[in-house]
């Protein structure tokens, strides 16, 4: 496994042998995933994870793959131990790579559509939810990936839907400096108090209550102030 999670040290031709969208080395991968233990599902995600972390090419390779379904089925199903292995195949499946001196990951819009369409985002949740600080980090990455990427405010739609404002609120006050910072900053940041109130009171409504904080063009009485007689 170790070997197959050190892929990217290995030649052109070795490379496109163990690429292969179905069959060979992925489809071993893909029977070890689906195997009942635990060891075999965690070692054979961790190499999956690594592989994900590549090239653009290696990530649409693996997303096209027989290696999905069952990634998710443990994302849903499996263990602790294994489902934060899993957790960083899936998020690297959805980032695009690290490149130069960027380091805010874009997202791969259709694969994380893809994936949150089928059911992943309630196993990140639960992982931040969780007491271990790793795997709660992870779970808020990939909320802000899903924050920032969907268009059109899909994404925070999507994260209220399956409880994660309150995931997030849980760490406000968490003794973990990064962790609290991670969640207040989402919340802040899509979550504040203007939201929603376009979709309550309609498309404009922030206009108009801005508006309404603008007295400069006021008459004096109705700025409180005292007019002559």
């Amino acid at each position: 496994m170790s070997s197959l999670g050190s892929s990217e040290a290995a030649s052109p031709a070795s490379r496109r042998d163990l690429f292969k969208p179905s069959g060979g080395v992925i489809g071993a991968l893909a029977h070890c995933l689906m195997n009942e233990h635990r060891t075999l599902q965690k070692e054979a995600a961790w190499a999956v994870s690594n592989i994900a972390a590549g090239s653009l090419q290696h990530k649409q390779m693996l997303f096209c793959s027989e290696v999905l379904s069952p990634l998710l089925h443990l994302m849903a199903t499996a263990v602790f131990d294994v489902r934060k292995e899993v957790a960083y195949a899936l998020g690297n499946l959805c980032v695009t790579p690290m490149v130069g001196s960027v380091r805010i990951p874009e997202p791969i819009l259709e694969h994380l559509t893809v994936l949150i369409d089928r059911g992943c985002l309630l196993g990140f949740i639960s992982l931040v939810r969780s007491p271990d600080l790793e795997a709660s980090r992870l779970g808020l990455q990939f909320l802000e990936l899903v924050l920032r990427g969907l268009p059109n405010g899909q994404g925070t739609k999507l994260v209220e839907k399956v409880d994660g404002i309150a995931a997030m609120e849980a760490l406000e006050y968490h003794e973990n400096v990064e962790l609290r910072n991670m969640a207040n900053e989402l919340t802040d940041r899509y979550f504040g108090e203007d939201y929603g109130i376009e979709e309550e009171y309609g498309p404009g409504i922030m206009e108009v209550v801005k508006g309404a904080d603008d007295v400069s063009d006021y008459p004096p009485w109705r700025k409180g102030g005292i007019t002559n007689s």
